[in-house]
């Protein structure tokens, strides 16, 4: 009976990520900052008949090589109440870093989903695509809470201005 007890408490203390698969849907894609002495960036979300999971586009051109301390911050904050106001997670990495990160799938996005691949040094001139990305729900730690996130990218060069902005709408569930 003890043991029963025990695992009938462990169950219910389980976060449901651990018990079930996370799905990320991509509400909206929003680019702004963008400095456009440095890099063009467009990109849309889209939705897929029949399927589950919007996708979305993004193509990268950097008109001017970025320095060795480029970095990116990646700062998600999850919705409460009537706004995005509970901070998730912050990261800052030097671009080379960010690059090769393994943490939520990056590696293989950069290196396997864009095209050409994203390696350090980014090329000039050069059109970098992502098309039909689709967050990978294994790729998320399993305690993160669902519900309304809010995701900033924000690319800096060394001397911390601005090249860009990219602001993801994600809904993030458990099925």
């Amino acid at each position: 009976m003890k043991m029963f007890t025990l695992l009938a408490i462990l169950v219910s203390i389980t976060p449901p990520c651990l018990n079930s698969q996370c799905r990320i849907l991509f509400e909206d894609l929003e680019i702004d900052g963008l400095d456009e002495r440095h890099a063009m960036i467009v990109g849309a979300v889209y939705e897929v008949k029949g399927s589950a999971q919007n996708r979305a586009n993004v193509t990268f051109l950097w008109k001017k090589e970025l320095p060795e301390g480029t970095k990116i911050r990646v700062k998600a904050t999850r919705w409460a109440k009537n706004d995005y106001k509970f901070l998730i997670f912050n990261i800052e990495r030097p671009m080379r870093s960010f690059l090769e990160m393994n943490a939520f799938g990056i590696y293989e996005l950069c290196h396997e989903q864009v095209r050409p691949p994203a390696v350090w040094p980014l090329k000039t001139n050069t059109l970098y695509r992502l098309t039909g990305f689709y967050m990978d729900g294994s790729k998320i730690p399993p305690n993160l809470p669902d519900g309304k996130w809010r995701v900033t990218q924000s690319i800096s060069l060394p001397n911390r201005s601005i090249i860009a902005n990219m602001t993801w709408k994600v809904r993030m569930d458990y099925v």
